[in-house]
């Protein structure tokens, strides 16, 4: 009866915490609101495919996050010693650096588009979730996500371009 619930522990507890630690911008209360969202599929009990779930546990989350994020109406940063704790520590220093710099070049480019666009593009390039899947998460539908990303995607080529010259 257990094993389903391990899976999907094993199988989403870190990519979900990622995903709400971007939200939410500190990794304490993501791992609080991933806690919560594993402990709500508990109660729910198994599905009966894998998209489902997953998707039903990305939404509750999200929706969890988004219920903080009203009640707090700020967002904090993470500490220099979060950060770390999300690194690979098996990674050359050099790379390390310039893979961080690179990412903070492109999250900084992402941070420039609209809430909701912010979320497509995280749903789709850090989770690898499909427009459909994102579709149902976002109550926009599957049309909207595909020309919203496109959108975005066109943005940020434009941005990152304008950035290294």
């Amino acid at each position: 009866m257990k094993n389903w619930f391990n899976q999907a522990v094993r199988s989403h507890e870190r990519p979900l915490t990622r995903y709400v630690k971007n939200l939410l911008r500190a990794l304490p209360p993501a791992q609080e609101v991933v806690q919560e969202t594993f402990l709500k599929l508990w109660k729910h009990g198994p599905f009966e495919a894998e998209r489902p779930q997953k998707v039903w546990l990305y939404k509750t989350s999200r929706n969890h996050a988004i219920d903080i994020i009203r009640k707090e109406d700020k967002m904090s940063t993470l500490t220099q010693e979060q950060e770390e704790e999300l690194s690979c520590p098996n990674e050359i220093p050099s790379v390390r650096l310039e893979k961080k710099q690179l990412e903070k070049f492109v999250l900084d480019l992402v941070k420039e588009l609209p809430p909701k666009t912010q979320d497509m593009v995280r749903l789709k390039f850090q989770e690898g979730l499909s427009y459909k899947e994102i579709s149902s998460i976002t109550g926009e539908s599957t049309n909207s996500v595909g020309v919203t990303l496109h959108r975005a995607i066109l943005h940020l080529r434009a941005a990152a371009e304008k950035g290294e010259k």
